[in-house]
């Protein structure tokens, strides 16, 4: 005697459910819309600052489009051969032999570190037939660099919302995303040190020029073109515009390039953005910057500037600064953004001190310094950023 199946429950069940699988897999097939896509992107994003854009998309079919579900996929570089070999994976000393060896999450670490973005899937509004609709698309980059559009990605569900048919556009588009900026006070680096001995000859000597002083009658052998045109014409004679020598000093910002941690350079690019442009506005004193054999006057260029940095990648070599040493000849006080603290870089602040260049060292780190490392931090008055107390620490900045 067999098994009535027209009594068991379970065999409904299945049956309904595998009628609807069918029906799903068979329906999923049919999705062929003629949608034409277009992003219009802003010039500029910021890391973890939320980015949003207009994507237009028109329906140029006589059938109206709903329930479309879109998404944008990115071109993500890949790590270099020699980011490979030379950077590795946080936690990579405490994995096993074979994963160390292996270095499959060196990989997926290297892969995460170059991704800079994440997106969801947004579901579009209603397309009407032979019609174009505006929506917004917002999304939240969280590192700098180029961010690469590829494709455009439209999904739709089946009726029962088992399946999504898929269909990719080629989309390409770019947008350079600026680094994060924190709100810090600018430096000063204007303090009496500048007039007591410090760099007092080139003071003396170069950087200087002519301000406005005062007006006074034309004496034989003045220059014509320092003839105040105004006055002579109100008073019926010659006026000249009499000068005065003035000092300025020349005041840089330095970025040490050179590191093996991501998140430690990725900091020190944003304290560097943040002192080039400060987000509150506040003047400052620095108008150069200078990184590896980069060097550029800030003065009307941040802009480019921050385009620079937005595409800098680090330098897993040893620290040098031979580098610096012509345009170090100029400088009377400098900022310097520091990833390590290791015998080159003292052997660099030791050059400064010679020089008589006023500092103010910043040291991104994750690490406790020994005592003889403290003693070089306390003799330089290096202030240190933590990355694992990084809103603490950059109170001290302010």
């Amino acid at each position: 005697m067999g098994l009535d199946i027209s009594r068991k429950s379970s065999y409904h069940i299945f049956s309904i459910l595998f009628s609807i699988l069918i029906i799903s897999i068979l329906t999923s097939g049919f999705f062929k819309p003629k949608l034409i896509v277009k992003r219009i992107l802003p010039k500029y994003g910021s890391a973890n600052q939320p980015l949003s854009y207009n994507l237009k998309v028109k329906n140029i079919k006589n059938k109206e489009e709903l329930s479309i579900f879109y998404k944008d996929r990115f071109n993500d570089s890949l790590p270099t051969v020699k980011e490979f070999i030379t950077i590795p994976e946080p936690n990579e000393k405490k994995r096993n032999l074979w994963d160390r060896n292996l270095l499959y999450y060196r990989w997926l670490f290297l892969l995460k570190e170059k991704r800079i973005v994440k997106t969801k899937l947004i579901e579009l509004p209603k397309i009407p037939p032979n019609n174009e609709i505006t929506t917004k698309i917002e999304f939240l980059p969280t590192k700098r660099g180029v961010l690469n559009f590829k494709l455009s990605l439209l999904s739709k569900p089946d009726i029962f919302s088992m399946f999504r048919s898929v269909k990719y556009i080629l989309n390409k588009d770019e947008i350079l995303i600026l680094p994060q900026r924190f709100l810090l006070t600018p430096p000063n680096l204007n303090s009496q040190k500048l007039n007591n001995g410090l760099n007092t000859d080139f003071l003396s000597s170069t950087g200087n020029g002519n301000e406005f002083f005062a007006l006074r009658d034309y004496r034989s052998g003045d220059s014509i073109k320092d003839i105040h045109w105004k006055s002579w014409a109100k008073r019926g004679k010659p006026i000249i515009k009499e000068y005065q020598k003035t000092s300025f000093s020349k005041k840089a910002i330095i970025l040490d390039p050179y590191s093996q941690n991501n998140e430690i350079f990725e900091i020190s690019i944003s304290l560097t953005a943040s002192y080039i442009a400060p987000l509150n506005n506040k003047t400052t004193t620095i108008n150069k910057i200078l990184i590896n054999n980069y060097s550029s006057k800030i003065r009307n260029n941040k802009n480019n500037i921050l385009t620079y940095l937005a595409k800098l990648q680090m330098k897993p070599e040893a620290f040098e600064f031979n580098f610096l040493k012509n345009e170090l000849k100029t400088i009377t006080g400098t900022v310097i953004i520091l990833n390590n603290l290791d015998d080159n870089r003292i052997a660099f602040l030791n050059y400064l001190k010679e020089l008589k260049i006023e500092t103010y060292i910043i040291l991104v780190t994750n690490l406790n310094f020994n005592k003889a490392y403290r003693h070089i931090i306390n003799q330089y008055d290096i202030k240190i950023i933590n990355i694992n107390q990084l809103n603490k620490d950059l109170k001290k900045l302010l």
